[in-house]
């Protein structure tokens, strides 16, 4: 497994949207954003179905991720694009990845804030094998605005 530190990584190499199907649309009824909660913590593997950038003043603004997982499509908040961006994560449809991150409701909707994603390759034999982890937040809050 290659993991990389938050401190080693290039440009982001996916294709971001400038709105999201799924974005919040900066509802004032909805309030504030939830923050990370380690209670709700959750393991799984998905099926990237989309790559989005949801725009800055919108809730939620950055790079999200709409994966399958058991039949379900998942939102998944990884970051501030500009974070994803620094950072090289790299992410597209059809790809394979591991999510840990904490469940959250925002208004009717949930939303997984995500710790760590990892993403998968094929090995020269064609097993799966893990590729590149990275890491967006701890229990303490995100790595972004350190």
């Amino acid at each position: 497994m290659k993991t990389r530190t938050m401190r080693h990584m290039g440009i982001l190499g996916v294709t971001l949207f400038a709105a999201a199907p799924f974005a919040f649309g900066g509802n004032p009824s909805l309030g504030r954003e939830p923050a990370y909660n380690p209670a709700t913590v959750t393991d799984f593997l998905a099926t990237v179905t989309e790559v989005n950038e949801v725009t800055l003043g919108n809730p939620f603004a950055g790079l999200h991720v709409l994966a399958k997982t058991k039949g379900k499509i998942v939102d998944i908040y990884v970051g501030p694009a500009d974070f994803a961006a620094k950072y090289g994560v790299v992410l597209h449809k059809g790809q394979e990845i591991r999510v840990v991150g904490s469940q959250v409701k925002w208004g009717d909707a949930e939303i997984v804030l995500a710790r760590e994603v990892t993403t998968f390759k094929r090995d020269l034999r064609g097993q799966i094998c893990e590729d590149t982890t990275f890491y967006m937040r701890n229990e303490e809050g995100p790595f972004w605005g350190k």
